[in-house]
Protein backbone atom coordinates (compact mmCIF):
# COMPACT_ATOMS: atom_id res chain seq x y z
CA UNK A 1 0.00 0.00 0.00
CA UNK A 2 3.31 2.68 1.14
CA UNK A 3 4.23 1.65 -2.83
CA UNK A 4 1.96 2.69 -4.57
CA UNK A 5 0.95 5.55 -2.24
CA UNK A 6 4.19 6.68 -3.35
CA UNK A 7 4.28 5.80 -6.87
CA UNK A 8 1.07 7.61 -7.19
CA UNK A 9 2.48 10.92 -5.69
CA UNK A 10 5.58 10.53 -8.59
CA UNK A 11 3.03 9.93 -10.75
CA UNK A 12 1.31 13.66 -10.11
CA UNK A 13 4.42 15.58 -10.02
CA UNK A 14 5.53 13.90 -13.37
CA UNK A 15 1.77 14.98 -14.73
CA UNK A 16 2.92 18.66 -13.63
CA UNK A 17 5.81 18.95 -14.98
CA UNK A 18 4.75 17.00 -18.30
CA UNK A 19 2.38 20.32 -18.76
CA UNK A 20 4.68 22.51 -18.36
CA UNK A 21 7.41 21.26 -20.65
CA UNK A 22 5.18 18.76 -23.25
CA UNK A 23 7.67 18.81 -26.23
CA UNK A 24 11.10 18.25 -24.29
CA UNK A 25 9.76 16.16 -20.94
CA UNK A 26 5.67 14.86 -22.64
CA UNK A 27 6.83 11.97 -24.59
CA UNK A 28 9.50 10.74 -22.54
CA UNK A 29 6.86 10.90 -19.52
CA UNK A 30 4.57 8.79 -21.44
CA UNK A 31 6.68 5.67 -21.27
CA UNK A 32 7.83 6.17 -17.79
CA UNK A 33 4.20 6.78 -16.88
CA UNK A 34 3.09 3.76 -18.50
CA UNK A 35 5.78 1.42 -16.83
CA UNK A 36 4.69 3.39 -13.75
CA UNK A 37 0.78 2.81 -14.02
CA UNK A 38 1.44 -1.20 -14.79
CA UNK A 39 3.52 -1.77 -11.57
CA UNK A 40 1.15 -0.11 -9.61
CA UNK A 41 -1.50 -1.92 -10.86
CA UNK A 42 0.14 -5.05 -10.39
CA UNK A 43 0.69 -4.23 -6.73
CA UNK A 44 -2.85 -3.63 -6.44
CA UNK A 45 -3.54 -7.07 -7.79
CA UNK A 46 -1.59 -8.50 -5.49
CA UNK A 47 -3.21 -6.94 -2.80
CA UNK A 48 -6.34 -7.70 -4.17
CA UNK A 49 -5.14 -11.41 -4.52
CA UNK A 50 -4.55 -11.74 -1.39
CA UNK A 51 -7.56 -10.37 0.37
CA UNK A 52 -9.53 -12.78 -1.81
CA UNK A 53 -7.94 -15.57 -0.76
CA UNK A 54 -8.10 -14.60 2.75
CA UNK A 55 -11.53 -14.37 2.27
CA UNK A 56 -11.67 -17.37 0.08
CA UNK A 57 -9.98 -19.46 3.22
CA UNK A 58 -12.54 -18.23 5.14
CA UNK A 59 -15.28 -19.07 2.95
CA UNK A 60 -14.22 -22.70 2.99
CA UNK A 61 -14.06 -22.89 6.36
CA UNK A 62 -17.69 -21.78 7.11
CA UNK A 63 -19.36 -24.00 4.72
CA UNK A 64 -17.30 -26.92 5.98
CA UNK A 65 -19.18 -26.00 9.27
CA UNK A 66 -22.24 -25.97 7.21
CA UNK A 67 -22.00 -29.29 6.23
CA UNK A 68 -21.71 -30.53 9.37
CA UNK A 69 -25.12 -28.60 10.49
CA UNK A 70 -27.09 -29.33 7.24
CA UNK A 71 -25.96 -32.60 5.59
CA UNK A 72 -25.18 -34.85 8.35
CA UNK A 73 -26.47 -37.86 8.49
CA UNK A 74 -29.26 -37.00 12.02
CA UNK A 75 -30.10 -34.15 9.80
CA UNK A 76 -34.07 -33.23 9.83
CA UNK A 77 -33.99 -32.00 6.12
CA UNK A 78 -35.95 -33.51 3.71
CA UNK A 79 -34.38 -35.73 1.01
CA UNK A 80 -35.16 -33.26 -1.75
CA UNK A 81 -34.14 -30.12 0.06
CA UNK A 82 -30.72 -31.69 1.26
CA UNK A 83 -29.91 -33.39 -1.80
CA UNK A 84 -30.18 -29.88 -3.59
CA UNK A 85 -27.81 -28.13 -0.79
CA UNK A 86 -25.25 -31.19 -1.37
CA UNK A 87 -25.02 -29.80 -5.26
CA UNK A 88 -25.13 -26.16 -4.95
CA UNK A 89 -21.88 -26.51 -2.29
CA UNK A 90 -20.34 -28.80 -5.02
CA UNK A 91 -20.97 -26.17 -7.58
CA UNK A 92 -19.76 -23.45 -5.10
CA UNK A 93 -16.48 -25.65 -4.13
CA UNK A 94 -15.80 -26.23 -7.74
CA UNK A 95 -15.84 -22.48 -8.63
CA UNK A 96 -13.53 -21.51 -5.37
CA UNK A 97 -11.44 -24.55 -6.50
CA UNK A 98 -11.04 -22.50 -10.21
CA UNK A 99 -9.93 -19.41 -8.94
CA UNK A 100 -7.15 -20.79 -6.83
CA UNK A 101 -5.87 -22.37 -9.66
CA UNK A 102 -5.98 -19.22 -11.27
CA UNK A 103 -4.38 -17.82 -8.63
CA UNK A 104 -1.56 -20.14 -8.58
CA UNK A 105 -1.05 -20.21 -12.01
CA UNK A 106 -0.66 -16.02 -11.38
CA UNK A 107 1.84 -16.02 -8.38
CA UNK A 108 4.15 -18.96 -10.04
CA UNK A 109 5.05 -16.18 -13.06
CA UNK A 110 8.20 -13.92 -13.31
CA UNK A 111 7.52 -10.49 -11.69
CA UNK A 112 8.24 -9.04 -15.52
CA UNK A 113 5.66 -12.18 -16.38
CA UNK A 114 3.51 -10.85 -13.64
CA UNK A 115 3.17 -7.20 -14.66
CA UNK A 116 2.76 -7.55 -18.15
CA UNK A 117 -0.31 -10.25 -17.61
CA UNK A 118 -1.84 -7.99 -14.13
CA UNK A 119 -4.48 -6.29 -16.23
CA UNK A 120 -5.77 -9.42 -18.07
CA UNK A 121 -5.55 -11.77 -14.94
CA UNK A 122 -7.12 -9.04 -13.23
CA UNK A 123 -10.20 -9.36 -15.61
CA UNK A 124 -10.05 -13.51 -15.17
CA UNK A 125 -10.33 -13.04 -11.44
CA UNK A 126 -12.83 -10.69 -10.45
CA UNK A 127 -14.76 -13.05 -12.85
CA UNK A 128 -13.70 -16.03 -10.93
CA UNK A 129 -15.16 -13.95 -7.66
CA UNK A 130 -18.44 -12.87 -9.46
CA UNK A 131 -19.22 -16.34 -9.82
CA UNK A 132 -18.22 -17.52 -6.29
CA UNK A 133 -20.34 -15.17 -5.27
CA UNK A 134 -23.49 -16.05 -7.64
CA UNK A 135 -22.58 -19.52 -6.48
CA UNK A 136 -22.99 -18.76 -2.78
CA UNK A 137 -25.83 -16.52 -3.20
CA UNK A 138 -27.45 -20.29 -4.35
CA UNK A 139 -26.51 -22.09 -1.28
CA UNK A 140 -27.81 -18.96 1.03
CA UNK A 141 -30.75 -19.63 -0.72
CA UNK A 142 -31.02 -23.28 -0.14
CA UNK A 143 -29.95 -22.13 3.48
CA UNK A 144 -32.84 -19.56 4.37
CA UNK A 145 -35.09 -22.75 2.58
CA UNK A 146 -33.37 -25.39 5.24
CA UNK A 147 -33.61 -22.81 7.80
CA UNK A 148 -37.56 -22.45 7.00
CA UNK A 149 -37.20 -26.34 6.48
CA UNK A 150 -35.79 -26.74 10.02
CA UNK A 151 -37.85 -24.34 11.76
CA UNK A 152 -41.24 -25.86 10.53
CA UNK A 153 -39.69 -29.12 12.12
CA UNK A 154 -38.87 -27.44 15.25
CA UNK A 155 -42.02 -25.60 15.34
CA UNK A 156 -44.24 -29.00 14.98
CA UNK A 157 -42.30 -30.80 17.45
CA UNK A 158 -42.65 -27.76 20.51
CA UNK A 159 -46.34 -27.71 18.96
CA UNK A 160 -46.46 -31.01 20.10
CA UNK A 161 -44.41 -30.55 23.21
CA UNK A 162 -46.82 -28.00 23.70
CA UNK A 163 -49.71 -30.16 23.36
CA UNK A 164 -48.78 -32.64 25.67
CA UNK A 165 -48.33 -29.93 28.54
CA UNK A 166 -50.72 -27.55 27.44
CA UNK A 167 -51.78 -25.14 30.48
CA UNK A 168 -54.23 -27.29 32.57
CA UNK A 169 -56.72 -24.18 33.18
CA UNK A 170 -56.78 -23.31 29.38
CA UNK A 171 -57.70 -27.18 28.19
CA UNK A 172 -60.28 -26.99 31.01
CA UNK A 173 -62.06 -24.09 29.96
CA UNK A 174 -62.32 -25.07 26.42
CA UNK A 175 -63.49 -28.18 27.93
CA UNK A 176 -66.31 -26.95 30.04
CA UNK A 177 -67.10 -24.69 27.30
CA UNK A 178 -68.44 -26.99 24.80
CA UNK A 179 -69.62 -29.09 27.36
CA UNK A 180 -71.72 -26.53 28.99
CA UNK A 181 -72.88 -25.82 25.40
CA UNK A 182 -73.94 -30.01 24.45
CA UNK A 183 -73.03 -32.75 25.93
CA UNK A 184 -73.76 -35.05 23.09
CA UNK A 185 -71.38 -37.23 21.29
CA UNK A 186 -72.49 -36.18 17.53
CA UNK A 187 -69.30 -37.96 16.61
CA UNK A 188 -69.83 -41.61 18.22
CA UNK A 189 -73.76 -40.91 16.53
CA UNK A 190 -71.59 -40.61 13.00
CA UNK A 191 -69.48 -43.88 13.70
CA UNK A 192 -72.24 -45.94 14.84
CA UNK A 193 -73.92 -45.03 11.69
CA UNK A 194 -71.10 -45.09 9.30
CA UNK A 195 -70.36 -48.54 10.74
CA UNK A 196 -73.67 -49.82 9.42
CA UNK A 197 -73.20 -49.09 5.96
CA UNK A 198 -72.05 -51.20 3.44
CA UNK A 199 -68.44 -50.53 1.91
CA UNK A 200 -69.09 -48.89 -1.55
CA UNK A 201 -72.81 -48.20 -1.46
CA UNK A 202 -74.49 -44.50 -1.60
CA UNK A 203 -72.36 -43.66 -4.41
CA UNK A 204 -75.74 -42.88 -6.61
CA UNK A 205 -76.49 -40.04 -4.22
CA UNK A 206 -73.34 -38.34 -5.20
CA UNK A 207 -73.60 -38.57 -8.49
CA UNK A 208 -77.23 -37.23 -8.95
CA UNK A 209 -77.44 -33.86 -10.43
CA UNK A 210 -79.71 -32.45 -7.60
CA UNK A 211 -76.76 -33.64 -5.03
CA UNK A 212 -74.07 -31.96 -7.35
CA UNK A 213 -76.23 -28.71 -8.21
CA UNK A 214 -76.76 -28.19 -4.28
CA UNK A 215 -72.48 -28.95 -3.39
CA UNK A 216 -71.43 -27.17 -5.94
CA UNK A 217 -73.69 -23.64 -6.65
CA UNK A 218 -71.61 -21.24 -5.18
CA UNK A 219 -74.88 -19.36 -3.49
CA UNK A 220 -76.41 -20.25 -0.61
CA UNK A 221 -78.81 -23.32 -0.73
CA UNK A 222 -80.98 -26.28 1.29
CA UNK A 223 -81.79 -29.77 -0.26
CA UNK A 224 -83.97 -31.83 1.03
CA UNK A 225 -83.50 -35.69 1.17
CA UNK A 226 -86.45 -37.43 1.64
CA UNK A 227 -87.77 -41.14 1.78
CA UNK A 228 -90.40 -43.55 3.45
CA UNK A 229 -89.36 -45.56 6.44
CA UNK A 230 -86.28 -47.95 5.82
CA UNK A 231 -85.35 -46.77 2.96
CA UNK A 232 -81.68 -46.26 3.89
CA UNK A 233 -81.67 -41.99 4.32
CA UNK A 234 -79.76 -42.33 7.22
CA UNK A 235 -76.88 -44.69 5.54
CA UNK A 236 -77.05 -41.66 2.47
CA UNK A 237 -76.44 -39.30 4.96
CA UNK A 238 -73.62 -41.08 6.72
CA UNK A 239 -72.01 -41.56 3.47
CA UNK A 240 -72.20 -37.66 2.65
CA UNK A 241 -71.41 -36.32 6.33
CA UNK A 242 -68.25 -39.02 5.64
CA UNK A 243 -67.28 -37.41 2.65
CA UNK A 244 -67.26 -34.13 3.62
CA UNK A 245 -65.45 -34.76 6.86
CA UNK A 246 -62.27 -36.50 4.78
CA UNK A 247 -62.63 -33.36 2.56
CA UNK A 248 -62.33 -31.11 5.88
CA UNK A 249 -59.05 -29.59 5.60
CA UNK A 250 -57.34 -26.49 7.80
CA UNK A 251 -59.17 -23.91 6.51
CA UNK A 252 -60.67 -21.80 9.67
CA UNK A 253 -63.36 -20.25 7.27
CA UNK A 254 -64.91 -23.38 6.22
CA UNK A 255 -66.98 -25.35 8.76
CA UNK A 256 -68.96 -28.50 8.98
CA UNK A 257 -71.69 -28.87 11.20
CA UNK A 258 -74.27 -31.88 11.50
CA UNK A 259 -76.40 -33.83 13.63
CA UNK A 260 -78.28 -37.47 13.48
CA UNK A 261 -82.06 -36.33 15.07
CA UNK A 262 -82.79 -40.40 16.49
CA UNK A 263 -86.04 -41.76 18.36
CA UNK A 264 -84.73 -45.13 18.47
CA UNK A 265 -82.19 -44.08 21.06
CA UNK A 266 -83.68 -43.43 24.84
CA UNK A 267 -81.71 -40.15 24.94
CA UNK A 268 -84.90 -37.63 24.08
CA UNK A 269 -82.03 -34.73 23.66
CA UNK A 270 -81.53 -36.47 19.81
CA UNK A 271 -85.74 -35.22 19.03
CA UNK A 272 -85.09 -31.83 20.73
CA UNK A 273 -84.54 -28.88 18.51
CA UNK A 274 -82.93 -26.86 21.34
CA UNK A 275 -80.62 -29.38 21.84
CA UNK A 276 -80.17 -30.18 18.18
CA UNK A 277 -79.17 -26.62 17.71
CA UNK A 278 -76.54 -26.44 20.51
CA UNK A 279 -74.90 -28.90 19.22
CA UNK A 280 -74.62 -27.14 15.86
CA UNK A 281 -73.52 -23.98 17.84
CA UNK A 282 -70.61 -26.54 19.78
CA UNK A 283 -69.67 -27.72 17.02
CA UNK A 284 -69.12 -24.16 14.45
CA UNK A 285 -67.78 -22.24 18.02
CA UNK A 286 -64.46 -25.29 18.33
CA UNK A 287 -64.04 -25.88 14.69
CA UNK A 288 -60.20 -27.13 14.60
CA UNK A 289 -58.65 -28.62 18.02
CA UNK A 290 -55.84 -25.78 18.18
CA UNK A 291 -57.91 -22.85 17.70
CA UNK A 292 -60.05 -21.14 20.35
CA UNK A 293 -63.31 -21.22 20.75
CA UNK A 294 -65.14 -18.20 19.39
CA UNK A 295 -65.83 -14.94 21.43
CA UNK A 296 -69.46 -14.74 20.93
CA UNK A 297 -69.42 -18.29 22.55
CA UNK A 298 -66.93 -17.01 24.99
CA UNK A 299 -69.25 -14.36 26.17
CA UNK A 300 -72.27 -15.92 26.39
CA UNK A 301 -70.97 -18.71 28.42
CA UNK A 302 -69.48 -16.07 31.06
CA UNK A 303 -71.86 -13.92 31.41
CA UNK A 304 -74.42 -16.84 32.03
CA UNK A 305 -71.86 -19.17 34.16
CA UNK A 306 -71.39 -15.73 36.32
CA UNK A 307 -75.56 -16.08 36.95
CA UNK A 308 -74.68 -19.53 38.30
CA UNK A 309 -75.68 -21.56 34.72
CA UNK A 310 -74.55 -24.93 35.19
CA UNK A 311 -75.53 -25.77 30.81
CA UNK A 312 -76.32 -23.53 28.03
CA UNK A 313 -79.92 -22.75 28.96
CA UNK A 314 -80.97 -20.23 26.26
CA UNK A 315 -84.25 -19.83 24.35
CA UNK A 316 -84.44 -20.59 20.67
CA UNK A 317 -84.10 -16.68 20.20
CA UNK A 318 -80.75 -16.67 21.72
CA UNK A 319 -79.54 -19.86 19.92
CA UNK A 320 -80.67 -18.86 16.42
CA UNK A 321 -79.08 -15.01 17.40
CA UNK A 322 -75.29 -16.81 18.09
CA UNK A 323 -75.52 -18.83 15.10
CA UNK A 324 -76.32 -16.31 12.96
CA UNK A 325 -73.55 -14.07 14.72
CA UNK A 326 -70.86 -16.91 14.39
CA UNK A 327 -71.99 -18.09 10.61
CA UNK A 328 -71.97 -14.45 9.41
CA UNK A 329 -69.04 -12.73 11.03
CA UNK A 330 -66.75 -16.01 11.42
CA UNK A 331 -66.98 -18.30 8.58
CA UNK A 332 -66.89 -17.74 4.44
CA UNK A 333 -68.72 -21.27 4.12
CA UNK A 334 -70.71 -23.46 6.46
CA UNK A 335 -72.32 -26.88 5.74
CA UNK A 336 -74.93 -28.28 7.81
CA UNK A 337 -76.29 -31.46 7.56
CA UNK A 338 -79.21 -32.77 9.63
CA UNK A 339 -80.55 -36.30 9.70
CA UNK A 340 -84.28 -37.79 10.29
CA UNK A 341 -85.33 -34.39 10.85
CA UNK A 342 -88.77 -36.68 11.02
CA UNK A 343 -87.94 -37.82 13.87
CA UNK A 344 -87.27 -34.68 16.14
CA UNK A 345 -90.40 -34.03 18.18
CA UNK A 346 -93.76 -33.10 15.94
CA UNK A 347 -94.34 -30.39 18.63
CA UNK A 348 -91.55 -28.28 18.05
CA UNK A 349 -90.33 -29.21 14.68
CA UNK A 350 -91.83 -26.17 12.85
CA UNK A 351 -89.40 -24.02 14.65
CA UNK A 352 -86.50 -26.36 13.92
CA UNK A 353 -87.71 -25.96 9.94
CA UNK A 354 -88.14 -22.40 10.22
CA UNK A 355 -84.71 -21.54 11.87
CA UNK A 356 -82.58 -24.23 8.97
CA UNK A 357 -84.26 -21.88 6.13
CA UNK A 358 -83.05 -18.99 7.70
CA UNK A 359 -79.89 -19.82 8.83
CA UNK A 360 -79.04 -20.49 5.23
CA UNK A 361 -80.24 -17.86 3.22
CA UNK A 362 -79.97 -14.82 5.27
CA UNK A 363 -76.85 -13.66 5.45
CA UNK A 364 -73.47 -13.38 3.19
CA UNK A 365 -72.11 -16.34 4.21
CA UNK A 366 -72.66 -19.14 1.90
CA UNK A 367 -74.60 -21.57 3.60
CA UNK A 368 -75.15 -25.47 2.42
CA UNK A 369 -78.16 -27.18 4.41
CA UNK A 370 -78.56 -30.94 3.24
CA UNK A 371 -81.55 -32.69 5.23
CA UNK A 372 -83.44 -35.95 5.04
CA UNK A 373 -86.57 -37.15 6.36
CA UNK A 374 -89.57 -38.88 5.48
CA UNK A 375 -92.79 -37.51 3.80
CA UNK A 376 -94.24 -36.01 6.46
CA UNK A 377 -97.01 -33.39 5.80
CA UNK A 378 -95.54 -30.61 7.52
CA UNK A 379 -92.17 -31.23 6.50
CA UNK A 380 -93.37 -31.55 2.89
CA UNK A 381 -95.35 -28.39 3.38
CA UNK A 382 -92.39 -26.53 4.32
CA UNK A 383 -90.21 -27.48 2.11
CA UNK A 384 -92.14 -27.51 -0.60
CA UNK A 385 -90.66 -25.35 -2.91
CA UNK A 386 -86.81 -25.84 -2.34
CA UNK A 387 -84.96 -28.82 -4.31
CA UNK A 388 -85.48 -32.27 -3.00
CA UNK A 389 -84.23 -35.75 -3.95
CA UNK A 390 -87.08 -38.56 -3.56
CA UNK A 391 -85.48 -42.37 -3.21
CA UNK A 392 -87.02 -44.16 -5.07
CA UNK A 393 -86.98 -48.15 -5.62
CA UNK A 394 -85.14 -47.50 -8.37
CA UNK A 395 -82.40 -45.60 -7.11
CA UNK A 396 -80.75 -47.64 -4.44
CA UNK A 397 -81.83 -50.84 -6.10
CA UNK A 398 -78.06 -51.93 -7.02
CA UNK A 399 -77.11 -50.85 -2.91
CA UNK A 400 -80.10 -53.50 -2.04
CA UNK A 401 -78.58 -55.62 -4.46
CA UNK A 402 -75.27 -55.94 -3.35
CA UNK A 403 -76.54 -56.21 0.32
CA UNK A 404 -78.15 -59.04 -0.53
CA UNK A 405 -75.93 -60.94 -2.69
CA UNK A 406 -73.10 -60.58 0.40
CA UNK A 407 -75.76 -61.90 3.00
CA UNK A 408 -77.27 -64.59 1.09
CA UNK A 409 -73.43 -65.64 -0.10
CA UNK A 410 -71.93 -65.50 3.34
CA UNK A 411 -74.99 -66.11 5.50
CA UNK A 412 -77.50 -68.59 4.39
CA UNK A 413 -77.28 -71.99 5.92
CA UNK A 414 -73.69 -71.05 6.97
CA UNK A 415 -72.73 -70.01 3.32
CA UNK A 416 -73.32 -74.06 2.57
CA UNK A 417 -76.61 -73.59 0.40
CA UNK A 418 -76.45 -74.50 -2.93
CA UNK A 419 -76.15 -71.78 -5.59
CA UNK A 420 -79.80 -72.29 -7.14
CA UNK A 421 -81.31 -71.69 -3.66
CA UNK A 422 -79.21 -68.48 -3.29
CA UNK A 423 -80.40 -67.36 -6.47
CA UNK A 424 -83.88 -67.98 -5.47
CA UNK A 425 -83.63 -66.22 -2.04
CA UNK A 426 -81.31 -63.20 -3.56
CA UNK A 427 -83.92 -62.92 -6.56
CA UNK A 428 -86.96 -62.65 -4.27
CA UNK A 429 -85.95 -59.88 -1.56
CA UNK A 430 -84.70 -58.41 -4.52
CA UNK A 431 -88.07 -57.81 -6.28
CA UNK A 432 -90.04 -57.29 -3.04
CA UNK A 433 -88.04 -54.92 -1.41
CA UNK A 434 -89.29 -52.13 -3.09
CA UNK A 435 -86.21 -49.84 -2.25
CA UNK A 436 -87.18 -50.30 1.72
CA UNK A 437 -83.82 -51.51 3.07
CA UNK A 438 -84.97 -52.47 5.96
CA UNK A 439 -87.69 -55.05 4.70
CA UNK A 440 -84.66 -56.57 3.35
CA UNK A 441 -82.15 -56.59 6.71
CA UNK A 442 -85.25 -58.30 8.49
CA UNK A 443 -85.93 -60.58 5.90
CA UNK A 444 -82.29 -61.86 5.39
CA UNK A 445 -81.94 -62.09 9.51
CA UNK A 446 -84.74 -64.30 9.22
CA UNK A 447 -83.75 -66.43 6.00
CA UNK A 448 -80.47 -67.01 7.84
CA UNK A 449 -81.24 -67.90 11.23
CA UNK A 450 -79.35 -70.55 12.63
CA UNK A 451 -81.69 -71.28 15.27
CA UNK A 452 -84.79 -71.38 13.25
CA UNK A 453 -83.56 -72.59 9.72
CA UNK A 454 -81.70 -76.28 9.27
CA UNK A 455 -82.53 -77.07 5.62
CA UNK A 456 -83.38 -75.84 2.42
CA UNK A 457 -86.72 -77.06 2.73
CA UNK A 458 -86.66 -74.35 5.88
CA UNK A 459 -85.62 -71.80 3.62
CA UNK A 460 -88.03 -72.63 0.98
CA UNK A 461 -91.03 -72.31 3.16
CA UNK A 462 -89.92 -69.13 4.57
CA UNK A 463 -89.33 -67.59 0.58
CA UNK A 464 -93.11 -68.41 0.37
CA UNK A 465 -94.55 -66.26 2.96
CA UNK A 466 -92.23 -63.57 2.89
CA UNK A 467 -93.81 -60.63 4.97
CA UNK A 468 -95.16 -58.02 2.47
CA UNK A 469 -94.00 -54.98 4.82
CA UNK A 470 -92.39 -53.71 7.83
CA UNK A 471 -95.59 -53.80 9.88
CA UNK A 472 -95.47 -57.44 9.02
CA UNK A 473 -92.43 -58.54 9.68
CA UNK A 474 -92.55 -56.99 13.17
CA UNK A 475 -96.37 -58.72 13.63
CA UNK A 476 -94.33 -61.77 13.12
CA UNK A 477 -91.39 -61.36 15.29
CA UNK A 478 -93.68 -60.22 18.29
CA UNK A 479 -96.02 -63.07 17.41
CA UNK A 480 -92.82 -65.77 17.62
CA UNK A 481 -91.76 -64.20 21.30
CA UNK A 482 -95.11 -65.83 22.31
CA UNK A 483 -94.77 -68.55 20.79
CA UNK A 484 -91.38 -70.02 20.73
CA UNK A 485 -90.07 -68.56 23.81
CA UNK A 486 -91.21 -69.39 27.65
CA UNK A 487 -93.12 -67.11 30.02
CA UNK A 488 -89.87 -65.65 31.74
CA UNK A 489 -88.25 -64.79 28.48
CA UNK A 490 -91.37 -63.23 27.04
CA UNK A 491 -91.78 -61.14 29.67
CA UNK A 492 -87.83 -59.71 29.64
CA UNK A 493 -87.38 -58.89 26.35
CA UNK A 494 -91.22 -57.38 26.66
CA UNK A 495 -90.16 -55.10 29.10
CA UNK A 496 -86.53 -54.65 27.75
CA UNK A 497 -88.80 -52.92 24.63
CA UNK A 498 -91.18 -51.23 27.17
CA UNK A 499 -88.19 -49.59 29.09
CA UNK A 500 -86.46 -48.30 25.64
CA UNK A 501 -90.47 -46.73 24.73
CA UNK A 502 -90.59 -44.53 28.12
CA UNK A 503 -86.81 -44.20 29.06
CA UNK A 504 -85.67 -40.53 29.20
CA UNK A 505 -81.56 -41.18 29.03
CA UNK A 506 -79.48 -43.58 27.21
CA UNK A 507 -79.98 -46.96 28.82
CA UNK A 508 -76.60 -49.12 29.19
CA UNK A 509 -76.37 -52.62 30.39
CA UNK A 510 -76.45 -52.32 33.78
CA UNK A 511 -79.20 -50.07 33.51
CA UNK A 512 -81.13 -52.67 31.81
CA UNK A 513 -79.79 -55.28 33.21
CA UNK A 514 -81.05 -54.06 36.60
CA UNK A 515 -84.33 -52.73 35.48
CA UNK A 516 -85.06 -55.99 34.13
CA UNK A 517 -83.87 -58.10 36.92
CA UNK A 518 -86.39 -56.11 39.13
CA UNK A 519 -89.10 -56.99 36.82
CA UNK A 520 -88.37 -60.64 35.50
CA UNK A 521 -87.65 -63.73 37.30
CA UNK A 522 -84.41 -63.77 35.67
CA UNK A 523 -81.69 -63.64 38.54
CA UNK A 524 -78.94 -61.00 37.69
CA UNK A 525 -75.75 -63.22 36.70
CA UNK A 526 -78.06 -64.99 34.41
CA UNK A 527 -78.75 -61.79 32.14
CA UNK A 528 -75.90 -60.09 30.20
CA UNK A 529 -75.58 -57.76 27.09
CA UNK A 530 -75.58 -60.83 24.49
CA UNK A 531 -78.61 -62.43 26.49
CA UNK A 532 -80.64 -59.23 26.26
CA UNK A 533 -79.49 -59.25 22.10
CA UNK A 534 -80.27 -62.67 21.43
CA UNK A 535 -83.71 -62.66 22.44
CA UNK A 536 -84.77 -58.95 20.69
CA UNK A 537 -83.02 -59.70 17.56
CA UNK A 538 -83.94 -57.63 15.09
CA UNK A 539 -85.94 -55.23 17.69
CA UNK A 540 -83.20 -54.27 19.99
CA UNK A 541 -79.75 -53.25 19.06
CA UNK A 542 -76.54 -52.21 21.26
CA UNK A 543 -74.75 -49.14 19.45
CA UNK A 544 -71.29 -50.32 20.20
CA UNK A 545 -70.03 -46.36 20.13
CA UNK A 546 -72.13 -45.11 23.58
CA UNK A 547 -72.64 -48.80 25.08
CA UNK A 548 -76.13 -48.53 25.20
CA UNK A 549 -79.30 -50.38 23.76
CA UNK A 550 -81.41 -48.74 21.30
CA UNK A 551 -84.35 -49.64 18.74
CA UNK A 552 -83.30 -51.61 15.88
CA UNK A 553 -84.65 -49.06 13.61
CA UNK A 554 -87.32 -45.89 14.29
CA UNK A 555 -89.93 -48.15 12.69
CA UNK A 556 -89.82 -50.67 15.38
CA UNK A 557 -90.66 -48.25 18.14
CA UNK A 558 -93.38 -46.61 15.60
CA UNK A 559 -95.05 -50.40 15.04
CA UNK A 560 -94.59 -50.75 18.88
CA UNK A 561 -96.75 -47.20 20.17
CA UNK A 562 -99.38 -48.77 17.72
CA UNK A 563 -100.02 -52.13 19.83
CA UNK A 564 -102.20 -51.69 23.28
CA UNK A 565 -99.39 -53.93 25.22
CA UNK A 566 -96.81 -51.77 24.51
CA UNK A 567 -98.51 -48.45 24.57
CA UNK A 568 -96.89 -45.32 26.45
CA UNK A 569 -99.00 -45.93 29.52
CA UNK A 570 -98.04 -49.62 29.47
CA UNK A 571 -94.50 -48.84 29.25
CA UNK A 572 -94.63 -46.23 32.07
CA UNK A 573 -96.45 -48.88 34.64
CA UNK A 574 -93.33 -51.52 33.82
CA UNK A 575 -91.00 -48.59 34.27
CA UNK A 576 -92.53 -47.46 37.63
CA UNK A 577 -92.99 -51.25 38.77
CA UNK A 578 -88.59 -51.08 38.43
CA UNK A 579 -88.45 -47.95 40.65
CA UNK A 580 -90.28 -49.52 43.57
Amino acid sequence: DEIVRWTQKFMTIGNILAQVDPIHIGLPWAGIRAILVVSAHNQRIQVEVLEGVAQLSKLICRYQAFERVYLHDESTLQEPLKFRLRAALKELYSAVFMCLVEVSLYLERSLGKKILDSISFSDHFERHLNDIKHKEAEVLRYEAMSIKDSSYQQYVQVRQILSTYEDHLESEKRVKICDWLSKIDYYSHHREMKSRVLKETGNWFLDRREFKQWAEDSNSSLLWLRGNAGTGKTCLMSCTIEANLEEQGLDSKECLAYFYCSRTTSDVRQQEPRSILLSIVRQIAATLPGLPIKPPVVSIYERETAKGSLEANLSMEEIVSLLTELIQDHYEHVTLMIDALDECKVSDRSLLLETLSKLTYNHKTVVKTLVSSRNDPDIESHFSKIPNLSITATDNERDIMKYVQQNIDQRLLNGKARRKIKDKAAENLISKASGVFRWVTLQIDALCDPERVFTEADLEALLESLPANLEESYARMITDLDRLYPLPTRNTIKNALKLLICAECPMDVDDMVGALQLLSDYRQEDLNKAKILQMGRGLIIMEVERGCFAFAHLSVREYLEKQDEFNEKHAHVAAAEACL
